[in-house]
C-alpha cells in the first residue's frame, strides 16, 4: 500500500512538472516519465524504510506525506477538506485515548522506546517521538489548502505564501504544546487537535473577512 501511494504521488508530480515546464525529453518519450517516477519512488521508499540516518528517513517520510497532502487539496472540494479538518482531529482523540491507536502504541512500546519496526515508513520516529504519516498528510493538506484559498480569493501569491507559512508555524507550535504538555501524561497523545487548531487560524481569519 505504501508503495502504491508513493509511486502514484511521484508519478503525478513527475507528469505535472514534465508537461508544466515543457521538459522535452520526458514529453517526447513518455515512457521515461514512468522510469523516472519508479526510480525516485524506489529511492524514497529505501530512505524511508531502510535508511539508518534519522534525518534522511524523516525527509523521505515528509516528502511523500507532503505530496499526498497537496494531491488531496487539489482533488477534493474545499468544503470536504474543511469537514475532514474538523472531524479527523476529534476522531484522533477518540482513537488515541479510547480506541485502537492507544492500544497499538502500548503494544509497540514492547520493542523499546522509540522503536516501531512493524510500522517503518508509516511513522516518523525521531528521538523517541513518533508521528503517524496520516498526521503529516493532514498537516500538508492544511498548509496547501490555506495557500490555495488565499490565492483563489484574490490575495497575491506572496500573501498566500505568508498565510501558509503562518499555518505551518501554528502547526509547529501545536506540536510543541502536544509534546511538552500532553505526551508526558500517558506517553502518547493525539497529534492532530492542537496543531490543526492553531494551524487553521489563517483560514479562520480568511473566512471572517470574506463572509
Amino acid at each position: 500500500m505504501l508503495a502504491i501511494v508513493i509511486i502514484s504521488s511521484v508519478l503525478f508530480y513527475t507528469m505535472t512538472y514534465a508537461y508544466g515546464y515543457d521538459i522535452g525529453p520526458l514529453i517526447n518519450y513518455p515512457a521515461l516519465i514512468f522510469v523516472v517516477a519508479i526510480i525516485i519512488s524506489a529511492l524514497i521508499m529505501y530512505a524511508a524504510i531502510r535508511a539508518r540516518n534519522t534525518v534522511v528517513r524523516a525527509l523521505a517520510i515528509s516528502a511523500y506525506s507532503s505530496m499526498a497532502g497537496v494531491i488531496f487539496t487539489i482533488a477534493l472540494p474545499a468544503w470536504t477538506l474543511a469537514i475532514l479538518l474538523v472531524a479527523l482531529p476529534l476522531y484522533d482523540i477518540v482513537m488515541v485515548y479510547r480506541g485502537l491507536l492507544g492500544r497499538l502504541v502500548t503494544e509497540l512500546s514492547k520493542y523499546g522506546e522509540g522503536k516501531y519496526p512493524l510500522l517503518r515508513g508509516l511513522i516518523l520516529d525521531m528521538d523517541g517521538i513518533g508521528i503517524g504519516v496520516g498526521d503529516l498528510v493532514l498537516y500538508a493538506t492544511l498548509v496547501s489548502l490555506t495557500m490555495l484559498q488565499y490565492v483563489s480569493h484574490n490575495f497575491t501569491l506572496i500573501q498566500g505564501a505568508l498565510a501558509s507559512i503562518a499555518s505551518l508555524i501554528g502547526i509547529l507550535i501545536g506540536l510543541f504544546i502536544t509534546f511538552k504538555y500532553l505526551l508526558p501524561i500517558k506517553k502518547y497523545a493525539p497529534a492532530l487537535p492542537i496543531p490543526i487548531l492553531l494551524g487553521s487560524i489563517p483560514l479562520i481569519y480568511l473566512v471572517t473577512i470574506i463572509i
